[in-house]
């Protein structure tokens, strides 16, 4: 059985309201329940984050803040695989019938890379290349997109973010295309979005 987070809630509970009190301390608190610890803890075991979000002076501040924290919190148990009640990350070892087109989008590229029959320098590419492509997907609220969804648009995006030289850029999109023509044979995506982004041009120095 696998280890899931429950009863996440927002304090204070108007906290989406422009009338929140500042006085009050605000946080995220959930409970994390491992079925491997249920005699330690029966009801989950209890978690707080507050993320700096009370040293903020307005109601406005606060609540752009609760809400990365909470897409935060959200992403690391649900994509990262973190488990609190460990304290470390624990990576699920995904088979091809456990991805679908409602796989997010990281997860979903981390899953192809594990199928993938390719040498070790190549796997180690295409994890550099996931985590390369991980912080600016974040960034566009883009890491939870279920992978059948993502689009050519949002890929380009991500592309020019990580591939600051021409370089760069081709070693991205040839990475990335490879990882989804394993999800397109997996059924997980009829989306090729890689397929009409050309590679850059790079300069050849002469001499």
């Amino acid at each position: 059985m696998a280890a899931h987070a429950v009863n996440q809630l927002s304090i204070p509970k108007d906290w989406k309201r422009a009338s929140a009190s500042l006085k009050k301390k605000w946080y995220l608190q959930y409970y994390f329940h491992d079925p491997n610890f249920i005699e330690q803890y029966p009801r989950g075991k209890f978690c707080q984050v507050k993320g700096g979000v009370n040293l903020l002076k307005t109601v406005e501040e606060r609540r752009d803040a609760i809400r990365m924290v909470q897409d935060e919190v959200i992403r690391s148990l649900t994509i990262d695989g973190y488990n609190p009640t460990l304290g470390k990350i624990i990576t699920p070892v995904l088979t091809e019938t456990d991805i679908s087109g409602s796989t997010p989008f990281i997860r979903a590229l981390r899953a192809a890379r594990q199928t993938l029959h390719v040498g070790k320098h190549t796997k180690r590419d295409l994890e550099d290349v996931i985590n390369g492509v991980e912080k600016p997907a974040m960034k566009l609220r883009l890491s939870s997109l279920p992978i059948s969804m993502v689009t050519r648009k949002q890929i380009r995006l991500i592309l020019n973010d990580c591939g600051n030289t021409a370089h760069k850029f081709n070693k991205f999109r040839t990475n990335l295309m490879i990882l989804f023509s394993e999800l397109f044979e997996m059924e997980a995506t009829e989306n090729d979005p890689l397929s009409k982004i050309k590679k850059r041009k790079t300069i050849k120095r002469c001499g």
